[in-house]
């Protein structure tokens, strides 16, 4: 049970280990910090809040799940605002593109229920379709083929999902283009 704690305590407190809850919310706050214009300052809060009821949490003698539950809300409320506030089109839809991405990339690394990746996949793709022609935030359409390669029927899913999760991290790195095709 001792080891069990010391896992728990670790993967959402500890601000030095880069997987934990603590670690990815002062990203998403140092993140939202440089944004800040874009997302607004409410949604900013949001962020602030998240990582202040997680602090509150650590120091608290309440089990750990009682403790955390307003962390949920909060971390919808920031959503909320950011679905609200971010009123540039193209911002909120590379916003919405990368939680899909992350969420897949989830799906993906957990070998979740194929129709659970598939769901998420297709909520990708809708806000790619979305992205504007003229953004310089395009997305890679090879990356994106293989995806659609990949996650189309469940055999390729469960043999190749690595490979899904590698086409997933280069999905808006600039496609090469080859040599004497001009653009």
């Amino acid at each position: 049970m001792a080891v069990q704690k010391t896992f728990f305590d670790s993967f959402i407190f500890d601000k030095d280990n880069v997987n934990s809850v603590a670690a990815s919310l002062e990203r998403a706050y140092d993140n939202g910090i440089v944004l800040r214009e874009e997302i607004s300052t409410e949604a900013l809060s949001f962020l602030q809040l998240a990582i202040d009821t997680l602090e509150k949490a650590q120091k608290s003698g309440k089990g750990l799940r009682l403790s955390l539950l307003p962390l949920e809300d909060i971390l919808f409320g920031f959503w909320g605002c950011v679905s609200e506030y971010v009123y540039d089109y193209e911002i909120r839809t590379i916003i919405f593109c990368g939680k899909s991405v992350e969420r897949l990339d989830l799906e993906l690394r957990f070998k979740s229920d194929f129709s659970k990746v598939q769901n998420e996949f297709e909520r990708l793709c809708r806000h790619l379709r979305n992205v504007p022609k003229n953004s310089p935030y395009r997305y890679n359409t090879s990356q994106l083929c293989t995806l659609v390669e990949i996650l189309g029927s469940k055999e390729d899913y469960l043999n190749l999902s690595d490979k899904a999760i590698a086409s997933l991290g280069k999905l808006f790195e600039a496609e090469k283009i080859p040599v004497g095709v001009n653009v």
